[in-house]
């Protein structure tokens, strides 16, 4: 019943929206028209570059997806009642949203001063220390003491900052490649 209702109440305000707004007509006529050369499939299809950017985007959706469905599993599947509290449970995925979200504010100051692919490479070194620390979470804490709580915690604020950082640099690396070429360019990728 709660679906139905967001749904209906959902299309009714884009409704409102799309019959509410009217777009002036002198707005359009204010932009310029650029020369653009135009692309076509095969060409979009033989650059290289299409094909990085591609696997780049995709990695990053799966990164991104697969840490979001399977990390509360990990949390309470791999764990304890007596070692870890249940609600880590939240708390794992909420510090990865909450790091995520503080992340993504100095990032364009971050691209600009490192560049893209070094921002890259930072993210992913970021979201495979936290694999890593995932992945010997046990060993750290019979080895070297250290709490499973306060892994996990590190761990999910590391894998926020490394998938956040991904994400926005893979839709950076795309904005370049599509540059002026919106139709073929965007719809490929």
């Amino acid at each position: 019943m709660l679906t139905q209702i967001i749904i209906v109440t959902g299309f009714f305000t884009s409704l409102i929206f799309h019959l509410g707004s009217k777009e002036s007509i002198s707005s359009a006529k204010q932009y310029k028209i650029l020369s653009v050369t135009s692309y076509t499939w095969y060409d979009v299809l033989c650059d290289t570059q299409f094909y990085g950017i591609s696997l780049i985007w995709v990695f990053t959706r799966v990164m991104s997806n697969v840490s979001q469905v399977y990390l509360p599993l990990y949390i309470m599947d791999s764990t304890d009642a007596s070692q870890v509290d249940r609600t880590f449970i939240a708390v794992g995925p909420l510090c990865v949203y909450i790091s995520g979200f503080i992340t993504s504010f100095p990032m364009r100051k971050i691209n600009k001063y490192l560049g893209r692919k070094k921002t890259m490479i930072v993210g992913l070194i970021a979201a495979l220390v936290s694999s890593f620390l995932f992945w010997h979470i046990f060993s750290l804490k019979n080895n070297l003491g250290i709490s499973m709580q306060f892994t996990i915690l590190i761990a999910a604020i590391l894998l926020g900052i490394g998938i956040t950082t991904a994400q926005i640099t893979s839709s950076a690396f795309t904005s370049d490649f599509i540059g002026e070429n919106t139709v073929r360019k965007y719809s490929s990728i």
